[in-house]
């Protein structure tokens, strides 16, 4: 294969790797405040994007994205911080978790956990077992993982469960407002301890529960399908 080909070939081989597929539109949109060092999921059709740095200033922002009606909302965090992790559960539920709240200058970590539902617009809000920044969080069904952060081998699960279904409610004999939906879940903190020598996992969990609300922000790109 002569130089000349190889090098023809390789430049439309580059082309079809970074050129963007046909068949997609991208646009932008804006945070409404610009940070680094924040933290994004998505529930439902909800993409959010929460803290960061802001002027070099821990930020509490919470800018929130809905795709279904094409919109943006604001909403803040319990505790302006960086270095935070996020993650979701069953689509429903937004964690974001632990981070710093003394921008890069120095270290003083939190353990707050702030928790969004897209189900029923609410913010509540649990602890981790351990204050640590720089950490990693995932989610398998309705469990939130969240690990790491520092020297830190500990793991917090958080369990998102959804409200179960009640028996029919005895008539009233005098009518009542409607109750203010709510989500119920069950933060377990678990902390997981690695014994070199023997090869065992110990694991121990605690609950625990508080109430609190957020949100945050940049220039970012989306890409839609484009429908024909």
């Amino acid at each position: 294969m002569s130089f000349i080909f190889r090098t023809v070939l390789w430049f439309f081989l580059g082309l079809a790797v970074v050129s963007p597929p046909t068949n997609v539109v991208a646009t932008t949109a804006s945070l409404s405040q610009a940070r680094y060092y924040l933290a994004a999921t998505s529930a439902g059709s909800l993409a959010i994007f929460g803290g960061g740095i802001s002027s070099g200033v821990p930020s509490s922002v919470v800018d929130v994205y809905n795709a279904a009606n094409n919109s943006w909302t604001t909403a803040s965090l319990s505790q302006a911080r960086n270095y935070l992790t996020a993650t979701s559960t069953n689509e429903s539920l937004a964690f974001f978790c632990g981070g710093q709240t003394t921008g890069t200058t120095s270290a003083i970590r939190s353990s707050v956990v702030d928790i969004y539902s897209a189900e029923n617009n609410t913010w509540t809000s649990a602890s981790l077992s351990q204050a640590r920044d720089h950490l990693s969080a995932t989610s398998v069904g309705s469990l939130a993982l969240v690990g790491g952060g520092g020297v830190s081998v500990v793991v917090d699960i958080f369990d998102g469960i959804p409200p179960s279904p009640s028996a029919s409610p005895t008539p009233s004999p005098t009518p009542s407002s409607s109750p203010q939906p709510q989500v119920s879940f069950a933060p377990l903190s678990a902390s997981a301890e690695f014994q070199s020598d023997s090869a065992e996992v110990i694991i121990t969990s605690s609950s625990s529960s508080t109430s609190n609300g957020m949100f945050a922000s940049t220039m970012w790109d989306v890409w839609l399908p484009y429908l024909t």
